[in-house]
């Protein structure tokens, strides 16, 4: 399943490269995953990176279902692959810091 998400991540802009976002994102052990996305790319594509990245570090095909959100002001980044980037409002500036958190217990796993 993380094979899947990983094959489903654009390919990463240069660094420098026009309408281009930094994304650090705060995994809920503290580490940090940080890459570029084009303000143009699905905001979906962070939940896929970051599924990728969490199996990657914990060893696991399958991940506990999470959140991304923004936090000032707070917002939850949508898992929705109609809406951009740009269109969820994280492309303001050139760089961005998000915060994964886990769902409740009783909800779905991410596949």
């Amino acid at each position: 399943r993380a094979d899947a998400r990983r094959a489903k991540l654009p390919a990463e802009p240069a660094a420098g490269a026009p309408d281009t976002l930094a994304v650090l994102a705060r995994m809920p052990d503290g580490s940090r995953l940080q890459r570029r996305f084009a303000s143009t790319d699905a905001a979906s594509a962070i939940y896929d990176w970051v599924h990728a990245g969490w199996a990657d570090a914990s060893g696991a095909e399958t991940v506990p279902d999470f959140l991304v959100v923004q936090n000032m002001p707070r917002r939850e980044v949508p898992d929705d692959p109609g809406v951009s980037l740009a269109g969820a409002g994280l492309a303001e500036a050139r760089q961005c810091a998000l915060f994964v958190e886990p769902r409740e217990p009783d909800t779905p796993m991410v596949e």
